[in-house]
């Protein structure tokens, strides 16, 4: 976001387009920093989301290996 608003505003101040230069800082001042903070909230909650899936599939597969190993030594030896 900072590398895209130097690049635009210096363009513009080299090229001496001052009514543009004024547009631009002022879109790409609050404007873009919400929308980027809009992005890094919804990418957050999202990865929030995913990790709360891997850790539900983790524990059910622990309960379903723990199952397996109680059902096969828990019986009695034959012999």
């Amino acid at each position: 976001m900072f590398a895209a608003r130097f690049v635009v505003q210096r363009w513009l101040y080299d090229e001496d387009q001052t009514g543009w230069l004024a547009f631009a800082k002022i879109a790409m001042g609050y404007p873009l920093w919400g929308l980027a903070l809009l992005v890094v909230v919804w990418a957050v909650r999202r990865s929030d989301a995913r990790l709360k899936e891997v850790r539900a599939a983790a524990a059910r597969s622990d309960a379903e290996i723990e199952a397996e190993l109680r059902a096969k030594y828990d019986r009695p030896a034959a012999g």
